[in-house]
């Protein structure tokens, strides 16, 4: 018998590929900018919008630090690291304050500020310590804490009449124990034996000119104070000053002030293109690089090296300038992803925004991609299929033609195709907002707020428009291509369906229909926003106020123009599925199944017939970013389901995937089941929606089910609900008519 289970053991572990689990979260954010850097036991930490990533030069690693492993939330805004209490205290915009402690990384969140009913902003914006007190800038005043036992002590209001002043840095004098705090009215001063919470009794510092002026950096260094003055926006230098002895003098002027620090024992004036050193108040050096552009945002001491953080370069030293940071795209300002040929598809930029040309792909763990400088805000991208070549849509500037990931071959606007701006003038106002290719290799898009929103160049490189928009306007965003090259259009208050039958360059055969946004029960919601279309020809269609269905959208040119919604109970409530949620995205997994984005509440999964909502992803309860979602794709051969936020890219492994023709790559996992698991174990690579059953040497059934697309789900017990017990157990696996089966072995550990 021991002979059996040692061999049974040996062909386990051949047969199991370990794949990453259901409900894995991934983060793919953007760490290249970097706000500021820390040196901590040898090691650099380096804090970016989204988290931190550390790097050890010695050994050469780095590592994320992210919601993903257990910050709080994204917009970090400043860190501070307090030696003496051994602990990296991390600031948010919204208030949270995290506790990293060391040396285990222990990750403690405060969420005291964030909860409190305060008006107006409560982000985190500077720290400093004397000894095991955290004095705390937030943007409606001061606050302290005992590192110690992480609990605050004093709370200051710096105004007249009590009203909230920001509060933008703050410096002590460590001499005489004066915390000096620099605020939007001013520098006000009080001694640290004093009560801090006391208003009245904080003072405000005689600097002259600027006494009542908002004051955005300070360090009191060496007996002198030094400061910076917000400036005029006309004003090309931001001007540091200093303040000694009831004197206030002009000391400095640079271009984009970041920070005023020490290092070293000289003083730093941290600019995005140099940093300057001063001992004494006489200049020692500057640093710069005259080879490629800087954005300096820090310095910091490391092993005896200067070290530097950068606004596009992540970290790096001086003595090389190279890069360090973790691989991710250009931004995190996500807009659209899309999954093709194992390979995900993303571009960075929003039409509010005035951002530089994005794309990136994703290539086996790797980051590849382009920024162009020829036009801004990329919106949409396009893959095409069995190709290398892509497309993506930008908000003003037109479409984009590539065909290797770090470069872009043509961009094609209203001087060299059909592509229309939304004004008269030569500003940039050609948005093309989505884009899809059809049976025949044509590529359609659509052309936002012009007379003929719908534009396709042809496989030959042909270009056409057309005029959709009839009575109902023209502010239409996504299309979608069904098998029968029928183009469906959302955005208007109707939906738009078109086909030109073959013959893309005569109209006359064209076909179109309009779908009135109602049902039996009346108006469903003032405009379309989303489409997809289900594993079983079903047309999802995303509203202003939630969800519709169109069940026979093949027939859409014969009369059927009906849709309908779904009735869903939800908590003992029934109403129209997801009625009170404006709709951004939905994608289809391998088990029909609908992810649907929102504008607001994050991301919802609901069952292939829409009856049931099986869970609802947010910031509170997952590590999602944003609650706004843009963009969701699948990559349907691992489940894997990429979501696209307004704050980045996130990533989660589902639990189903897309059914294989064979089943000649079974794979199981974990396998063997230790006695310590208590997940769900997976059977990946069936046919769409194989019967499994489990059964243990004996034959006798322990469990059946039918797989989610591609994968099977055994949570570990048997028909009565009991956790298995040891042993090795049959996995049969059969499509539904029997004609393919497979028979795999897994092993559970009690």
């Amino acid at each position: 018998m021991r002979g059996i289970f040692v061999t049974t053991i040996g062909f386990l572990m051949y047969v199991c590929i370990y794949a990453q689990a259901p409900n894995t979260w991934k983060d793919w954010y953007s760490y290249n900018s970097v706000l500021s850097i820390e040196s901590i036991d040898g090691t650099l930490y380096a804090l970016c919008s989204n988290g931190l990533f550390t790097y050890n030069p010695s050994k050469g690693q780095i590592t994320k630090i992210s919601k993903i492993q257990g910050l709080s939330d994204v917009d970090l805004t400043t860190m501070k690291y307090n030696e003496e209490a051994k602990k990296l205290v991390i600031g948010y915009t919204n208030g949270i304050i995290d506790i990293l402690s060391f040396p285990g990384q222990k990750i403690t969140s405060i969420p005291t500020i964030a909860k409190r009913q305060l008006y107006g902003s409560k982000a985190i914006r500077d720290i400093v310590f004397k000894h095991d007190t955290a004095y705390i800038a937030t943007d409606f005043g001061l606050v302290t804490m005992n590192l110690q036992n992480n609990e605050f002590i004093h709370t200051a209001v710096l105004g007249n009449q009590g009203e909230s002043v920001g509060v933008n840095a703050v410096t002590i004098d460590y001499t005489n124990a004066i915390l000096f705090a620099a605020t939007q009215k001013g520098i006000f001063s009080i001694g640290l034996h004093q009560n801090i919470s006391d208003g009245f009794l904080w003072k405000h510092v005689p600097i002259g000119v600027h006494q009542f002026s908002k004051i955005t950096h300070i360090l009191y260094y060496n007996n002198v104070m030094y400061y910076s003055a917000a400036q005029n926006n006309w004003e090309q230098y931001d001007t540091i000053y200093s303040y000694s002895n009831s004197n206030t003098s002009v000391f400095d002027k640079v271009i984009y002030l970041e920070k005023i620090t020490s290092y070293s024992q000289n003083l730093a004036i941290v600019s995005r293109r140099q940093i300057k050193l001063y001992n004494n108040g006489e200049l020692l050096n500057i640093i710069t690089n005259t080879v490629q552009e800087v954005n300096f945002s820090g310095i910091c001491n490391c092993n005896n090296a200067l070290w530097v953080s950068d606004y596009a370069k992540g970290i790096y030293s001086i003595e090389n300038y190279k890069s360090y940071y973790p691989q991710g795209p250009y931004s995190n300002i996500t807009s659209e992803v899309f999954c093709r040929n194992n390979a995900v598809h993303l571009v960075c930029g929003s039409s509010s925004a005035y951002q530089i040309g994005q794309y990136n792909v994703l290539v086996n763990g790797t980051w590849y991609g382009h920024v162009n400088w020829n036009v801004k805000n990329s919106i949409c991208v396009y893959p095409m299929k069995n190709s290398t070549t892509y497309y993506y849509g930008t908000a003003g500037w037109g479409i984009v033609q590539a065909s290797a990931a770090w470069n872009y071959d043509t961009v094609y606007n209203k001087t060299n195709s059909t592509i229309q701006n939304i004004y008269a003038d030569n500003s940039p106002y050609q948005f093309i907002t989505d884009i899809a290719a059809d049976s025949k290799q044509n590529i359609w898009c659509v052309n936002k707020m012009v007379q003929y929103p719908l534009v396709v160049k042809t496989l030959n490189n042909q270009w056409f428009k057309f005029n959709l928009s009839g009575d109902i306007g023209n502010n239409f965003e996504r299309l979608l291509i069904d098998k029968q090259n029928t183009i469906w259009i959302a955005g208007e208050s109707k939906l738009v369906a078109f086909n030109a039958n073959g013959t893309i360059e005569n109209s006359s055969d064209d076909s179109y229909a309009y779908i009135q946004l109602s049902d039996d029960e009346g108006n469903i919601a003032d405009r379309t926003t989303a489409l997809a279309m289900d594993n079983e020809g079903v047309l999802w269609i995303g509203t202003t106020q939630g969800i519709a269905r169109h069940t026979s959208p093949y027939e859409v040119f014969r009369g059927k123009k009906n849709i309908s919604r779904i009735k869903i109970e939800i908590d003992g409530e029934v109403g129209y599925l997801l009625s009170s949620e404006k709709i951004t995205c939905i994608a289809v997994d391998g088990a029909n199944r609908k992810w649907i984005g929102t504008q607001n509440s994050g991301l919802f999964v609901i069952s292939a017939d829409g009856t049931k909502q099986l869970a609802n992803y947010m910031t509170t309860n997952y590590p999602l970013p944003s609650n706004t979602i843009n963009s969701i794709s699948i990559q349907h051969s691992s489940g894997e389901v990429f979501i696209a936020t307004d704050k980045g890219l996130v990533s989660v492994m589902s639990d189903a995937t897309q059914g294989s023709e064979t089943m000649e790559e079974i794979k199981i996992f974990p396998n063997p089941v230790r006695e310590d698991y208590r997940g769900n174990i997976y059977i990946q690579g069936t046919v769409a929606n194989a019967i499994i059953k489990i059964t243990d040497m004996s034959g006798d059934l322990v469990f059946q089910t039918i797989a989610n697309g591609g994968t099977g789900v055994w949570n570990g017990t048997n028909l009565l609900g009991e956790r298995v017990a040891t042993g090795v157990y049959l996995v049969y696996i059969s499509n539904s008519d029997g004609s393919q089966t497979k028979v795999s072995k897994l092993l559970f550990i009690q």
